[in-house]
This record gives C-alpha cells, structure tokens and sequence, in this order.
C-alpha cells in the first residue's frame, strides 16, 4: 500500500509540472499574438494554442482523478499554479496597450501612464475600482496633468506627472534600497489582485513610495500596510489617504529595523520593493529573516520580488528577474510570475516581471 501511494504522488507531481508546461506555453502564445505576426503566423499560433488546451484538459482529467482519489487522506495535494484568470487577462491587455502608447507618445513629461478611462471587453473591471484608481492619480501630487486618449480603440486617461524631487529625497537615506522609481497604477492593481486570488488577506508592502501597491490592496479588499523609510513620501502618502479616504495605514521606518510582530499578521503577503542587483536582496533577506522569528508565520506568508528582464542590470542571469540565488537560499518556491509596466520600462520593450514565491 505504501508503494502504491508513492507511485502516485510521482505520477501526480509528474502531471503538474506538464500542466505548468502548458500553461506557460499558452502565455508564451498569448505574448506572440501580441507581437503583430503575419497571417501564417497567427494561423500555426492558433493550432498550437487548440493543441496545447487539448492537452491541458486530458492533464486535468487526470490529475482530477488521482487528487479525487488522495482526498481520503488528511491532507489534500494543493497545486501552487493558478488558473488564467481576469488578472492575466488585464495584464497582457495592459501591456498591448502601453506597447503602442510608448511608440506614439509626444509629450516631454517625467513620467507618464495610463489607466483605462472606461470598463471595455479588454478592460473588465469593477466600476468602484476603476474610480479608486482614478482618484488615486487625481489627487497625487506627482501628476501635474491628464488628458484623454484612445489607444487602440480604448478610451484611456494619460497621466503625466513629475518625481525628481521626490526621487532625489529618497536617495539621501544610507539604507534605502532603490530610489522612488513607482510602477503603474493599473500594475500595482492587477499585482493585488493576484495576491488576494492567491488566498492573502494582508498586504505588506516594503519601501512602498507613494504607497499605489497598498492603495490598491486596500481597493481590492485585503488588510494593507505601507512602510516607507522616506518621510516626504510618507508625507505623500498620508495626503493621498486623506484625500481618497483610503487609509492604508502608512508607516515611516527603516523596513530593516521595523518590528513586524506588531502588526499581528496572520495571513499576509510583503512586497519588496528594489531590484535584487540595487539591494533588494540585503532587504528581502533581512525580512525573510524576521519572517522566521515569527512564530507559524512563515506557513501563511508570499513574497513578491521587482525583477528585471533586462541584461545590462543583471550580473548573473535573467531566471526569475535576477531572485534565483535568493529564492533557493531560503528555500522558497515560485508559485506565479507576472510582467507589467512600469515608471522605469516605458521606453523597452520588455516589461518588469514580479515573482510570487512562498516558503516550501
């Protein structure tokens, strides 16, 4: 009987990971459509996709079978890879949409980004939402002006604002990881949204800026908190919760130095911000470490690293946006990835991926 158990539990790790196979071949496909293939193209594109999802359902026939089988047991097998799901859906959207917005745009502002004026079929989003994240733009300081675009054929809302004196503050403190380099609005939505489908009620967001990641956590419903060691920003982010009344809970700290028993998580996922070559990583490990000082938190807890997809900022190699040495020291294990604008990849070609991990 023993063995009989373990035959399965191969068989059933040897389904998942061609499941994972699949589904990151359907992305891959999903991201060459985007890519304004020629009429051939599209068409093998096409087969390969009917292929693909063909073997996916005989994957899941399978796997729903031994899973129904071992659910006897105590403890049922949890698969760490989620469903295509609106999220991925807005992602690549998003992504299609700042792809021709960076080629087009004219104007000379430090930063620009845009947000989807309207609900449309590539933009499905709660009309509540929409407006937070509106409002939330609206009343930064850091946008100094807004005009109305469509963007293949989808009425957006061009934000243009200005961060230099904000990003020259943030770099004076000697434990800062990264200057304010914010991602979109619409990217820190979609990451929060990832974060409560993967089951989180808390968010936690390291060296957070002007706070848009735990602004939109707090949209999205989850329990956030926002530390920044900047007390401009902080100052940024107290103004902004004041004028949405969208309080989510602002702290001005050293992330490093920051007592995380006092805010008696239980089910949270941290944001870190910095990418692992400018520092991060001396962050990440420092709240990993504080993580495994608190007692059975570490079982409840994802972590969400800023990689990079860019060779010239990576000294090593390009797996997991640069984490991988990190991730397998701690022993964590990549249950997501998501690539979405950012301040700092307007004008690339490719986007920032943010990797979901959690502790093995």
């Amino acid at each position: 009987m023993y063995f009989l158990m373990s035959s399965n539990e191969l068989i059933l790790e040897n389904l998942l990971e061609r499941r994972d196979l699949n589904l990151t071949m359907l992305k891959h496909l999903d991201f060459e459509l985007m890519m304004d293939p020629t009429e051939k193209e599209i068409l093998d594109i096409k087969i390969l996709q009917t292929d693909t999802v063909n073997q996916l359902k005989k994957i899941e026939q399978e796997i729903a079978f031994l899973t129904s089988k071992k659910s006897q047991n105590k403890r049922v097998y949890q698969t760490p890879f989620i469903e295509n799901t609106m999220q991925d859906e807005l992602g690549k959207n998003l992504i299609h949409v700042k792809q021709i917005f960076a080629k087009s745009y004219e104007g000379n502002s430090h930063i620009q980004e845009v947000i989807p004026t309207e609900i449309s079929k590539k933009f499905q989003i709660d009309l509540k939402d929409l407006k937070h994240l509106h409002d939330f733009a609206l009343k930064n300081p850091i946008y100094h002006n807004h005009y109305e675009q469509e963007i293949d054929g989808i009425l957006c809302t061009v934000y243009e604002g200005d961060i230099n004196d904000y990003w020259l503050n943030s770099i004076k403190h000697g434990s800062s990881c990264q200057p304010f380099y914010p991602t979109w609005i619409m990217s820190a939505f979609i990451m929060t949204l990832l974060a409560k489908k993967l089951g989180y009620s808390e968010l936690v967001d390291i060296g957070s800026g002007d706070g848009r990641i735990a602004y939109c956590g707090n949209i999205v419903g989850l329990n956030s908190h926002s530390i920044e060691i900047d007390d401009v920003l902080v100052e940024l982010q107290n103004i902004i919760c004041t004028s949405t009344k969208q309080n989510f809970n602002p702290i001005c700290y050293d992330a490093l130095e920051f007592d995380y028993s006092s805010l008696n998580l239980k089910n949270p996922i941290f944001f870190i911000g910095g990418l692992a070559q400018m520092g991060g990583d001396v962050l990440a490990t420092s709240i990993i470490d504080k993580i495994n000082s608190i007692e059975n938190l570490k079982k409840d807890t994802g972590i969400v690293f800023a990689g990079t997809n860019t060779k010239r900022q990576l000294s090593e190699n390009l797996e997991n946006g640069g984490w991988s040495s990190l991730i397998e020291k701690h022993d964590l294990k990549v249950i997501d990835t998501v690539s979405l604008p950012t301040i700092w990849t307007f004008d690339q070609d490719v986007e920032t991926p943010y990797i979901y991990t959690e502790f093995k």
